[in-house]
C-alpha cells in the first residue's frame, strides 16, 4: 500500500514512516511531501491508496489541501494533526477528511485507525 505523508516537518514525516512500519498494516511504501502544494503535486504523480495530512503548513495547509484534493479523487484522508479541538475535527471531517489523528500518537492508533478508515468507516478518535 502506498501511503503519501504530507507535513511540514521532516523528524515528522519520518516518525509518521516509522510508525507506519510499526503499524501492523502490512507492506507499506511512503512517499513524502511538505506543504500541501508539493502534496498536490506528489499525489498526482505516486497514485497513493491513502493521505495522511498535516493541518498547520506553510504554502497550503491541510484543509486547503484536502478541499482541493477532493475536486478530484475520493481517495482517504487521515489528518494528522496537533489541532484537537471538536470544531477543528468537525471542520475536517466536513472538508471530506475520513480520519482524524491528534499528535502525539503510537503506531497501534495510526494502525487502527488506517484500517478503520480504509473499511469505510470515517474514524475519529
Amino acid at each position: 500500500m502506498k501511503v503519501l505523508i504530507i507535513d511540514d516537518s521532516a523528524l515528522m514525516r519520518k516518525m509518521v514512516s516509522r510508525s507506519l512500519r510499526q503499524a501492523d498494516i502490512g507492506s507499506v511504501e511512503s512517499c513524502e511531501a511538505a506543504n500541501g502544494v508539493e502534496g498536490l503535486d506528489i499525489f498526482g504523480k505516486e497514485n497513493p491508496a491513502i493521505v495522511l495530512c498535516d493541518w498547520n503548513m506553510p504554502e497550503m495547509d491541510g484543509i486547503t489541501f484536502l478541499r482541493n484534493l477532493r475536486e478530484k479523487s475520493k481517495v482517504p484522508v487521515i489528518m494528522l494533526t496537533t489541532e484537537a479541538s471538536s470544531e477543528r475535527r468537525q471542520e475536517a471531517i466536513k472538508s471530506g477528511a475520513n480520519g482524524y489523528v491528534t499528535k502525539p500518537f503510537t503506531p497501534e492508533k495510526l494502525g487502527a485507525s488506517i484500517r478503520a478508515v480504509l473499511a469505510g468507516a470515517v474514524e475519529e478518535e
